[in-house]
């Protein structure tokens, strides 16, 4: 429906939206395009979630868009539904593991708690079933498989680092990305595979890795 995926975890807490990226490649494995998930970063309150969805949906030429809360998130969430203007942007919520999914003006709401699926609190947001159900509850149907697709040959990687636990981007800070012995974890060059610099929004890569290959960064 031409719907774009954004996500908001409990980032102002103990995490960060990088928790999602298991999601986020399962979604993938169903068609659904990795750069259409978008994580929301906070510090303990929801400063700029508006202004973040207002860009997701205007990237994506949208009017409304998905949401996962988990833990914090969804009480961040909670106080942006109340706001009717703002629900209107939300075509489907899904709350893990926090406060109950509360449906306003005509949002699409549902809840998943970790209590339900037998479950660890982060793995309620994360786990293969947990996925299962946000599909079916964003799409209307079971997805085609719950597992990440692996991708064969040498792949790019890339991620953010955030100073904890404001989540401010570690700017500047550099990091290296070493490859490991899969039995041991012990490093099997002297040298690392790659070395790179935090920038200013936090990211760093795309660094190109064999797929297979187990890698430790180090920051």
């Amino acid at each position: 429906r031409g719907v774009a995926c954004e996500v908001v975890e409990d980032d102002g807490y103990l995490g960060s939206g990088a928790q999602y990226r298991s999601p986020a490649m399962r979604f993938a494995s169903n068609g659904i395009p990795a750069d259409r998930i978008r994580a929301f970063d906070y510090n303990m309150n929801s400063s700029g979630l508006n202004a973040f969805i207002d860009g997701v949906r205007q990237e994506f030429g949208v009017q409304k868009v998905h949401v996962a809360a988990h833990s914090l998130g969804t009480v961040v969430m909670l106080g942006y539904l109340l706001n009717a203007t703002q629900a209107a942007k939300v075509d489907a919520y899904v709350a893990l593991d926090g406060v109950g999914a509360l449906c306003f003006y005509g949002n699409r709401c549902t809840s998943i708690s970790a209590a339900s699926l037998g479950q660890t609190h982060i793995e309620a947001s994360l786990s293969p079933e947990s996925f299962a159900r946000q599909f079916q509850h964003f799409y209307g149907r079971a997805p085609t498989t719950t597992t990440i697709t692996p991708e064969p040959g040498q792949i790019e990687i890339a991620g953010r680092a955030l100073d904890f636990q404001v989540n401010t981007p570690a700017t500047g800070a550099t990091g290296q990305v070493w490859a490991i012995n899969a039995q041991t974890g012990a490093r099997t060059t002297a040298t690392p595979h790659a070395t790179f610099t935090i920038g200013s929004d936090g990211n760093f890569g795309p660094i190109r890795v064999q797929s297979g290959q187990p890698y430790e960064i180090t920051l």
